[in-house]
């Protein structure tokens, strides 16, 4: 039995106490709900592709490599504007003209580009040093697959070379050395 003056623990609640309860009762739900809603923000700040397409949001643009006569080098990335997640950025990465090893292709020669992406680009030309623009193949000229196939032809001799491409996020130009032989 309780004295008088003093609350039983089994008596009727005080304002205080239940007050107390309330907040304890709001205190857990929000605990045990927080997992939940956070949850749903990362799931919303992922990255997901538009409906119907299946490219994924890369970065920075896929690196490449260039391939002729069962040789191969990597392709220098030079420059790029490049869209993520709505952030557009552009970089200038490097100031040679091409690679240190020089990639041995012969008059009508095929180059392969490829690109670390199972994507591929919008389009891709090859420009060679000297103001000489190599298009690519009939077949790839609008929307080269990956590898982007060009033919060579041109004088022989050692040429800078840049590969141009734009792609749904941006553009991006890789430099490379050809010994055209």
């Amino acid at each position: 039995m309780s004295r008088p003056g003093r609350p039983s623990a089994w008596g009727p609640p005080q304002p205080h106490s239940t007050r107390r309860r309330v907040w304890m009762l709001v205190l857990i739900t929000v605990v045990a709900l927080a997992p939940v809603g956070i949850g749903f923000g990362v799931a919303q700040l992922a990255v997901k592709p538009r409906p119907g397409a299946t490219r994924q949001e890369l970065r920075r643009p896929p690196s490449a490599t260039v391939e002729a006569g069962g040789a191969s080098v990597p392709a220098v990335l030079r420059s790029y504007c490049w869209t993520y997640r709505g952030h557009r950025g552009c970089r200038q990465l490097a100031r040679r003209s091409g690679t240190a090893r020089a990639l041995v292709v012969h008059p009508g020669q095929q180059v392969r580009v490829s690109f670390a992406t199972p994507g591929a680009p919008r389009s891709a030309r090859l420009e060679l040093g000297g103001g000489g623009v190599v298009p690519p193949q009939a077949a790839s000229r609008s929307a080269p697959g990956n590898p982007a196939i060009f033919r060579i032809s041109g004088p022989p001799g050692r040429r800078a070379a840049v590969v141009v491409t734009t792609w749904g996020q941006g553009r991006a130009d890789y430099a490379l050395t050809l010994e055209v032989g």
